[in-house]
């Protein structure tokens, strides 16, 4: 019916903020996956690159367990805060699309 409603529920990370946005035609269904291969992509380049330092022996081995784990830390700080800013950004836009609904009714 016109004023029916639905909900969304799931756990965090199970995607119901990017169902929204694709249904909000605002994220493309494959858009996820390029910016994990991005993500992946650097993180390879910089494990590689401590690998060969390691096996050089230019680092010790927990050195080279201490770089490795500061910098996927750092990465996933990284993720998490341009996920944080979209979600943000999709909340207001979110809010307004709601507000300008209540008022129709």
């Amino acid at each position: 019916e016109e004023k029916d409603k639905i909900g969304l529920v799931g756990v965090n990370g199970a995607g119901k903020s990017t169902i929204i946005r694709m249904l909000l035609d605002r994220e493309r269904i494959d858009g996820a996956k390029e910016i994990y291969d991005k993500i992946f992509q650097l993180l390879e380049k910089e494990q590689n690159h401590l690998l060969n330092r390691y096996e050089n022996d230019e680092i010790d081995y927990d050195s080279y367990v201490e770089l490795s784990s500061a910098r996927y830390n750092e990465y996933q700080e990284y993720v998490k805060e341009l996920a944080l800013a979209y979600d943000n950004e999709l909340n207001e836009k979110m809010a307004f699309v709601i507000n300008a609904n209540l008022e129709t009714f």
